[in-house]
C-alpha cells in the first residue's frame, strides 16, 4: 500500500465526503484541496489549517481518515532544514488527536500509519520538491 500526493478530484471529494467534512469543520476548499492518500487502503492525510501568526506559525491542524474514522490532529513543527529541490529534514510533534470529538491515545498501528502518511507527504504534499525527506514524528498526547 502506497501513499501518493495529489490534488483532490471532485469525484474523490464526493467518495470520501470531503465537501461535508469541509462544511462541518468550516474548511476553505482552496486552502485544503490536496492530500496524501492511499487509495487501496482508503485512507488519507490532509492539512486543513496552518497558523499564519509569526509567533505560532509552526502550528497546524491535519485530518487523517483511517479505518473509517476521521482523526483531527494538532501538529507542531519542531524543526526543519534543507533546500527546495534538495534533501529535506523535518521534526513534527503531534500534540493532540481527537476522534468523534473525544481525545484519544493512539494505538501502535495508528502511530505507524501516521508516520507512513507524514513521510509520504514530505512536508508539503503535492508542492514538495524534495529529492529526499527525513522525518522525525513525535506523538505526545497524554500517554
Amino acid at each position: 500500500m502506497t501513499y501518493i500526493n495529489e490534488h483532490i478530484s471532485k469525484e474523490d471529494a464526493e467518495v470520501y465526503g470531503i465537501y461535508q467534512v469541509n462544511e462541518n469543520f468550516h474548511i476553505d476548499w482552496y486552502a485544503a484541496n490536496d492530500w496524501t492518500i492511499d487509495k487501496e487502503q482508503g485512507c488519507y492525510l490532509r492539512k486543513v489549517f496552518q497558523d499564519r501568526d509569526p509567533d505560532t506559525c509552526q502550528n497546524s491542524i491535519w485530518h487523517f481518515f483511517w479505518n473509517e474514522n476521521l482523526y483531527v490532529l494538532r501538529v507542531e513543527l519542531i524543526s526543519g532544514s534543507g533546500k527546495r529541490g534538495g534533501d529535506l529534514t523535518a521534526h513534527f510533534k503531534i500534540n493532540a488527536i481527537n476522534c468523534n470529538g473525544k481525545a484519544i491515545v493512539p494505538s501502535s498501528e495508528l502511530k505507524q500509519e501516521l508516520f507512513k502518511a507524514f513521510k509520504a507527504n514530505k512536508g508539503s504534499g503535492v508542492y514538495s520538491t524534495a529529492k529526499s525527506y527525513s522525518l522525525t514524528l513525535d506523538i505526545e498526547v497524554g500517554e
